[in-house]
């Protein structure tokens, strides 16, 4: 094989080498997505670990370590914090993305 041959090979394997590594980093686990009813049979069978509350959203962790989203419905939901509370699970109000909103409320 002339050296033109060996060069092409050696960077097309650092290619493939290159893009398999993007591939693995550039991809975050995107938690999976429930339906309102879905994450509160969860809750309700003890199998939700954690849940983070912002504003309408609620993201979580199950028990068998996969995450979750789910989008809380606009009504009022007086039972989900004592289902929680029941259920063991740790609850906490994520942290505000909207800095000025709230630093204008500060007022």
């Amino acid at each position: 094989m002339n050296d033109m041959a060996k060069n092409l090979i050696l960077w097309l394997i650092i290619a493939a080498v290159l893009v398999t590594v993007m591939n693995n980093f550039s991809s975050p686990n995107e938690p999976q997505t429930l339906n309102y009813s879905d994450f509160i049979q969860q809750v309700k069978d003890g199998k939700v670990e954690r849940v983070a509350v912002d504003g309408y959203v609620i993201t979580g962790k199950r028990n068998d370590g996969d995450s979750f989203k789910t989008i809380r419905p606009a009504i009022q939901d007086n039972g989900l914090i004592g289902e929680l509370s029941k259920a063991s699970s740790l609850i906490s109000r994520a942290s505000g993305h909207n800095y000025w909103l709230r630093a204008s409320r500060s007022w």
